[in-house]
């Protein structure tokens, strides 16, 4: 049997809507260049600061972060996730 060389990417913390657009694109062209096998993220997708705020501005405010961080994980699709902050943005 022949050993297969397992290609993977890891990325993280790239907190929702705070990620850094040149980062993001470059990790996208990496994937599309490479198809690594395995794709994971190490969390911290999501940013909480709108939890911190009073419950209806805390709401208004989650949506720009949720959706920005819904669209990386649908762009990078990983197949891991972890996390604190993520796993609890799940949760939540």
């Amino acid at each position: 049997m022949k050993n297969k060389l397992i290609k993977f990417v890891a990325c993280g913390d790239n907190h929702g809507d705070h990620g850094d657009s040149e980062s993001i694109a470059a990790l996208l062209a990496y994937c599309d260049a490479y198809s690594p096998d395995i794709k994971i993220h190490l969390g911290d997708c999501f940013d909480l600061r709108a939890l911190d705020q009073v419950i209806p501005k805390a709401a208004k405010a989650w949506q720009p972060i949720s959706k920005a961080a819904s669209d990386f994980f649908g762009r990078i699709n990983p197949i891991f996730i972890y996390g604190v902050i993520t796993n609890t943005a799940w949760i939540v």
